[in-house]
């Protein structure tokens, strides 16, 4: 195993000290007893290596997100190499189903440890949330990745070295004339907040200066609390150390995540530090598109990450979405393994003994492997892959789940084709998070949010966010000349859609459609609210639905996050027995992506390379 590392991981210093520590380890447990124990102490000395690597070679992980605007196009499209059965390879060493960025990663990591790698994927295209599509407007929308942070500092650059063939393009939200502004809180009433790379605290202090202690107080907490990760770093310890070792510290890294306090909420959380109304909105709301909950119902941990994540700027991929997967799948392809869509995995086989050996597919085959990981989240996982009588025989009460975690809400989007370039009706490079109704709720987004979900119809100045991808992707003009594109999102909820949830895609009544097209309104006027100068400029406008996406990426319920990230997300007991990356009591059955710790562009990956077996 260590001859991979040593001859394809780059940088090449630290694919050798990572083949390095598999020869000294393996070397060690042949010697030892506790060869086991040992061996299991490499993946946790890879871990540390990884998070080490900026510090100890900083020149090869430069990679700082700059001008995209002379890299090269994709050298590949992530193409859909179909399902059939001869296209799987003769006993691959790993089965893993989903290809979004967690699935990618860990088949990618596998792949360079010499593993050959079958991904599985139900819809036609690669990449999960990380996938971009064509089949609207003439133009080309990603699914789910607007913006990225954490690119000029932190362990996500060096990850995303691990497991891309090649470098990705990173294009600066903002410009120089505007201080690389990735940000705008439209706060209604003609408050307007903008954030801008590596100035968040003098952007804050400046449009609230009367509350400039408690914005560095409160932003002191949100780095304390960001600082070691904890809740990630427990995932890395690896199952079966001696004396008990397991258990001990991940105890000991749970501790420190209930140091954090993650019982508060974001909204009490922020009111401990600020008394302006509109302050504590943006504080611990401002970013809500992101993670669709309430300031009084999630965790202030996730509003702070998102918080801080961003503060040294925001970044898009150059090219799109799509360049991610394209980036990701050639490692499994160069080992032998393949990435295959519309291949829907029915469940998980078991031997006599309760160890995973393979999948069975839709269509009754069964693909064999010694291991298989699972990267289609907590409800696909455990209530479809896994029968009842598995469950049962392993001991696993996913009714604790579900009785403490509903399944986070949807979006409804809007897809937006112009007839001519970004310029023309000055697109801004940044997001827009637009509240314009919350002045009329004493400034509280969590009311606000309320009367939406009684009737989404009904507030026209709900919560929307506009991002344009035409004016952040430095190639889009490449391909999309004279055109351009904006995507509008607000959340949404399954229960609105309830009565055409038995139906199909493609097949559903006309009066799904009918009412699709009430929400067009809503954003084509807040399109028009910022951009006036689009206004008969709309070449097309396409509605997505939470049914959209439990078709395309099968979120239940549309899901956007996965599980909801209230308080109880953080319970030790759930991560122990649930949010584990090794399922507990079947042997070879593996979890990552967001399911594991958290979702995105730096959680997903991360999961990725914690069970890497």
């Amino acid at each position: 195993m260590a001859v991979p590392y040593a001859a394809l991981v780059k940088p090449v210093p630290a694919g050798l000290a990572h083949a390095g520590i598999l020869a000294a380890t393996w070397a060690v447990g042949l010697m030892s007893d506790a060869h086991a124990s040992v061996w299991c102490l490499a993946n946790v000395a890879q871990a540390a290596l990884m998070l080490a690597e900026p510090a100890l070679w900083p020149s090869l992980f430069e990679r700082e997100g700059g001008d995209a605007a002379e890299a090269g196009p994709p050298r590949r499209r992530a193409g859909a190499q179909l399902y059939c059965r001869s296209r799987v390879p003769r006993e691959p060493d790993a089965i893993v189903v989903g290809s979004g960025i967690g699935g990618l990663s860990c088949a990618a990591l596998l792949a360079q440890a010499g593993r050959r790698v079958v991904v599985l994927e139900k819809h036609y295209r690669p990449g999960g949330c990380c996938h971009a599509f064509t089949e609207v407007g003439r133009n080309a929308f990603d699914s789910g990745i607007h913006y990225v942070g954490g690119l000029r500092e932190g362990p996500l650059p060096f990850l995303l070295g691990h497991v891309c063939r090649r470098p990705l393009q990173w294009a600066s939200m903002g410009s120089a004339a505007d201080r690389y502004q990735y940000d705008e809180f439209d706060l209604g009433g003609g408050r307007r907040v903008s954030l801008r790379r590596g100035r968040l605290e003098e952007d804050l202090v400046r449009a609230f200066p009367h509350e400039a202690p408690g914005i560095r107080a409160y932003l002191a907490a949100c780095r304390a609390a960001g600082k070691s990760n904890p809740l990630i770093v427990s995932k890395f310890v690896p199952e079966g150390l001696p004396f008990g070792l397991t258990g001990a510290l991940r105890r000991r890294f749970f501790r420190e995540v209930r140091r954090q306090h993650p019982e508060t909420t974001a909204a009490a959380k922020v009111a401990q530090y600020v008394a302006d109304p509109a302050l504590r909105a943006l504080l611990s709301g401002g970013q809500m598109i992101d993670w669709n909950l309430p300031p009084d119902r999630v965790s202030w941990l996730v509003a702070a990450g998102m918080l801080m994540y961003y503060e040294g700027g925001g970044f898009y991929p150059a090219g799109g979405s799509n360049t991610i997967p394209e980036s990701i799948i050639g490692h499994v392809e160069d080992a032998g393994g393949c990435v295959l869509c519309k291949a829907d995995v029915a469940g998980v086989v078991t031997d006599a003994s309760g160890a995973a050996v393979g999948v069975r597919m839709a269509d009754g085959d069964e693909i064999r492997a010694p291991v298989v990981v699972s990267a289609a989240g907590f409800a696909n996982t455990f209530d479809r892959l896994l029968s009842a009588a598995q469950r049962q025989a392993a001991g696993l009460d996913t009714s604790r789940v579900h009785s403490r975690l509903g399944q986070s809400t949807s979006h409804v989007c809007a897809y937006i084709s112009l007839d001519g370039p970004p310029e023309r009706f000055d697109l801004k490079p940044w997001n827009i998070h637009s509240f314009l109704q919350l002045p009329e709720f004493g400034d509280d987004i969590s009311e606000m949010m309320r009367a939406y979900y009684r009737d989404p119809l009904g507030q026209p100045g709900c919560l929307i966010t506009l991002t344009c991808p035409s004016a952040k992707d430095p190639l889009y003009a490449r391909q999309y000349p004279g055109r351009s594109n904006v995507l509008l999102l607000a959340e949404a909820r399954h229960e609105w859609f309830q009565e055409f949830a038995g139906t199909r895609h493609g097949r559903r009544p006309e009066a799904y459609s009918e009412f699709k097209a009430r929400f067009e309104p809503l954003f084509l006027e807040r399109l028009f609210h910022y951009f006036p100068a689009a206004r008969g400029h709309v070449e097309h406008i396409e509605i997505s639905t939470p049914l959209s996406a439990e078709h395309f990426i099968a979120a239940p319920t549309g899901s956007s996050y996965g599980l909801e990230w209230t308080p109880a997300h953080w319970d030790e007991d759930l991560h122990a027995d649930f949010f584990s990356p090794v399922v507990r009591n079947i042997p070879g059955l593996y979890l990552t992506g967001e399911a594991v710790a958290y979702g995105g562009v730096f959680g997903a990956p991360a999961a990725g390379v914690v069970p890497t077996p």
